[in-house]
């Protein structure tokens, strides 16, 4: 018996691993950011702590039932964050500064966070209080859920902004890091100018640079010249001759 109940508890917490990385690969796709649903994730150590202390508070012993309990707390803590971290994307999207859109989104989306989680516990109730007929065995997944939902609710409109914000200037710093390393930078005007004089064919001068105006032979004719430098008039007549033939 003791070996079957150590193969149940091994398999819902694998069920209960499984569930996190399924709501983090959902939250990869909604958001499209991979740092932006930790924020959510991080919501559900309070859930955690807020389910411990309702049991610690009715002496609800950790059964199977339990456990039970702290794996459907993982989707319905998750769904309060992402309301709020969804709203304020959607803010952002539209123009918001993350501060603003977070001051705004907060108080947008208490009342359906608190509206759930009301009906939730209030529909939880008589099972956690064993009213019903049979539901002892049940009552220790019912305890969890409340006290996981009422920490949740009030602290996740205080913490999850605070984990938004540390996870967003993560995100931003990762971006600009990859930035600085895949596009070129732009060059300074020395750097430039280094680079425009030792791109000059030997002889010449600079682009910048401004040579005399080359002279003629005093027939109409244009002297040799190179990109800065005017010929000599004597060396010009010289290589007369040589032109004619």
């Amino acid at each position: 018996q003791a070996q079957q109940g150590g193969q149940s508890f091994g398999l819902i917490f694998k069920a209960m691993g499984a569930g996190l990385v399924l709501i983090y690969l959902l939250m990869v796709v909604l958001f499209g950011s991979f740092t932006l649903p930790l924020s959510v994730i991080m919501s559900l150590p309070l859930a955690v702590v807020g389910s411990l202390g309702a049991m610690a508070l009715t002496q609800t012993a950790f059964t199977l039932f339990a456990l039970l309990g702290f794996t459907l707390l993982v989707g319905l803590v998750g769904k309060n964050a992402i309301l709020l971290v969804d709203f304020t994307a959607t803010l952002r999207k539209r123009g918001h500064p993350r501060n603003e859109a977070l001051i705004e989104a907060g108080p947008t989306r208490l009342r359906p966070i608190v509206m759930t989680t009301v009906s939730v516990v209030a529909a939880l109730a008589p099972l956690a209080l064993g009213v019903e007929e049979a539901s002892e065995l049940l009552t220790a997944t019912a305890v969890v859920l409340i006290g996981g939902l009422i920490t949740s609710t009030l602290l996740t409109l205080v913490f999850v902004p605070a984990m938004y914000t540390v996870f967003d200037d993560l995100e931003e710093g990762v971006k600009d890091v990859l930035r600085r390393f895949s596009e070129p930078r732009e060059l300074e005007p020395e750097e430039l100018a280094v680079l425009g004089r030792e791109a000059a064919p030997p002889g010449a001068g600079w682009a910048g640079d401004v040579g005399p105006a080359p002279e003629t032979d005093g027939q109409g004719g244009d002297a040799l010249s190179t990109p800065g430098v005017a010929m000599d008039g004597d060396f010009h007549e010289a290589l007369e001759p040589s032109r004619r033939d």
